[in-house]
């Protein structure tokens, strides 16, 4: 007994058995504390083996649907880029197609027209066969 009558440090109180007195015990564990007041602590079971097990499993779900996702996006990005180059030879070819009409000098149209012509047949062989 303490010199105030209350019981030792850890002591049980005898008024209310099972209980310790508040600020007679030294050490809290305050996850233990927040733990045992949550209203499902009563019914939660310790964690098993095989809970560990299914949660390894789901994490390796997870790491394949992720590795699918970077295979996807990758694609994605790689068919991006190529609508893009796409769009800048097509640019490429209208600005070269602009000058060719623009020329006043028939032999040099008609040489500007093949090449736009060879351009345009090389261009259409590269997205039949990417």
């Amino acid at each position: 007994m303490t010199m105030n009558g209350l019981p030792n440090s850890g002591e049980p109180d005898g008024r209310r058995p099972g209980r310790v007195i508040m600020g007679t015990a030294k050490i809290i564990d305050f996850q233990q504390a927040v733990a045992a007041r949550a209203p499902h602590a009563a019914g939660r079971p310790a964690p098993h083996v095989e809970d560990m097990d299914a949660f390894r499993g789901e994490i390796g779900t997870l790491q394949h649907q992720l590795d699918l996702l970077s295979v996807h996006l990758g694609l994605m990005l790689w068919r991006f880029d190529l609508i893009l180059f796409s769009i800048q030879e097509t640019a490429g070819f209208c600005a070269d197609c602009r000058e060719a009409m623009e020329m006043t000098d028939i032999d040099a149209m008609e040489r500007a027209r093949d090449d736009l012509k060879a351009k345009l047949d090389e261009r259409a062989a590269f997205w039949r066969n990417p």
